[in-house]
């Protein structure tokens, strides 16, 4: 496949402090859009080194991943999103980018409802300025329809 090859060859041109960590972020996130789940927390599961924005999208990829298995347990998106929550206020980070993290969390909780609006969750996800995985979530609101 491309893509793996291209990861492989990317990450040799980085420093080595960040290699084997980036490398494992680029195959978790091609597993993640392969549906291939488990390679995916087996590859975020290794212990990630790297600076705060790769680890709010590492966050955000778990959230993503309990979503998908969401049959298995329940309870652990909504752990995920707790947790992410109070990782992101207590990082130092810029207003628009703690903004689209809470956005995420706030869309995500509304996504997880049993019982929640599709069109009242597309409605208030268009209104957000500053939000992450806004693909994935218009695509996951989109199978609610």
């Amino acid at each position: 496949d491309w893509c793996h090859y291209f990861i492989a060859e990317s990450s040799a041109l980085l420093e080595w402090n960040v290699r084997e960590s980036a490398k494992n972020v680029a195959e978790a996130l091609l597993a993640f859009e392969h549906q291939n789940y488990a390679q995916a927390e087996m590859l975020i599961s290794k212990g990630i080194k790297m600076d705060i924005n790769h680890h709010l999208r590492i966050k955000t990829l778990e959230m993503r991943l309990a979503y998908e298995q969401m049959n298995h347990d329940p309870e652990i998106p909504k752990l995920l999103g707790k947790r992410l929550e109070e990782y992101i206020k207590a990082q130092e980070v810029s207003d628009s980018v703690q903004a689209a993290y809470l956005n995420f969390i706030v869309i995500y909780r509304q996504l997880i409802r049993k019982k929640s609006n599709p069109q009242k969750i597309m409605d208030e996800l268009n209104a957000c300025t500053y939000i992450v995985n806004k693909n994935w979530l218009l695509a996951k609101l989109n199978e609610k329809h």
